[in-house]
């Protein structure tokens, strides 16, 4: 989906445009300034504003924790699990929280240049999904509890229906195809083959090439031991929607929480 060059002292990302050409991706931007123009959306010297979504399960304490993220990691949507509700500590934010305690919930933070909206949904008795609109997209957040993947499985039986409106499934789903024997008819090789119905892919496993059950970055480091990797937190969306998708360093992020924060940059 990508490959990084150097560009004017830094790294950046080239990605492959609409047209077939090749631009620059620069914090957040696509600048298009050095390829040929297609004369509809890739004219000479124009900059596309990309939107980028980052989920984190922050392991609590999310008000001592946030603006590491948001220097670390500026987005237009954050998806913030374990955080406590904001207002218990003056917080203002644009978004919303849900949670069956003030110390541990869901929470989706949204960009005041955004319009936003929360989705009607049936929750099945499943409390952490949240359906956002965002512009042309339903970005489903999600925090798995126990079963885990069973009980996303679950919620979409029910609401299958929001994965056809150009979802975008993120977040810490708790699960990997590895534990698929533990999960009966409702394991992670069936979420993927429901999502995959409605053309939507794993942005790490399509950036990456890995194989699911064999993913070379982990997001989550059990009890925050290094000996102990596994890669638990996903994005699924269409393929032609992806830009790229990366995850957190261990070095940078194991000494906040057991998992890493994972980012998407959609066009």
């Amino acid at each position: 989906m990508g490959r990084t060059v150097f560009y004017e002292g830094r790294f950046v990302r080239k990605v492959l445009l609409c047209n077939g050409h090749e631009g620059t991706l620069l914090d957040g931007r696509i600048i298009r300034g050095s390829i040929p123009a297609c004369g509809v959306c890739c004219r000479t010297g124009e900059e596309r504003r990309l939107l980028r979504i980052v989920s984190w399960n922050c392991n609590g304490k999310f008000r001592e924790k946030r603006q590491r993220l948001y220097a670390q990691f500026p987005a237009d949507v954050y998806i913030i699990q374990e955080c406590e509700k904001p207002e218990k500590y003056g917080i203002e934010y644009n978004g919303v929280w849900m949670g069956n305690s003030e110390h541990r919930g869901l929470g989706v933070f949204v960009s005041d240049r955004l319009a936003w909206t929360v989705v009607e949904q049936d929750s099945h008795g499943k409390q952490f999904f949240c359906p956002v609109q965002i512009g042309e997209y339903l970005l489903i957040a999600v925090w798995a509890k126990a079963p885990y993947i069973e009980e996303v499985m679950d919620y979409f039986s029910v609401n299958e229906s929001l994965l056809r409106h150009n979802a975008i499934v993120m977040g810490d789903l708790n699960s990997n195809v590895i534990w698929d024997r533990k999960h009966g008819t409702r394991d992670h090789s069936s979420f993927n083959r429901l999502t995959g119905r409605y053309g939507l892919v794993s942005a790490y496993h399509t950036v990456t090439g890995d194989m699911f059950g064999s993913e070379s970055a982990p997001t989550f480091y059990m009890y925050r031991h290094a000996h102990r990797p596994y890669h638990i937190d996903y994005a699924y969306l269409q393929r032609g929607n992806l830009l790229d998708f990366g995850v957190g360093s261990v070095d940078d992020w194991l000494a906040y929480s057991d998992h890493m924060p994972i980012w998407l940059d959609v066009k």
